[in-house]
């Protein structure tokens, strides 16, 4: 028998331990925080279809 030194028990609570230290590590820093007085714009871009390059199948 192979003695490994971490039980399945400590192994379960370590994962989930850093499980949760990554999750609240990531939301911390995919956090957006806005000033009261920001205004956002947002403005869609689209490409430029060109009429030559449309196939005309029927």
């Amino acid at each position: 028998m192979v003695f490994t030194g971490i039980g399945k028990f400590e192994m379960k609570t370590f994962k989930e331990r850093k499980y949760k230290y990554q999750r609240e590590y990531l939301e911390e820093k995919n956090k957006i925080e806005f000033s009261d007085d920001l205004e956002i714009l947002i403005e869609r871009h689209y490409k430029e279809i060109k009429p030559e390059r449309i196939l005309d199948i029927f």
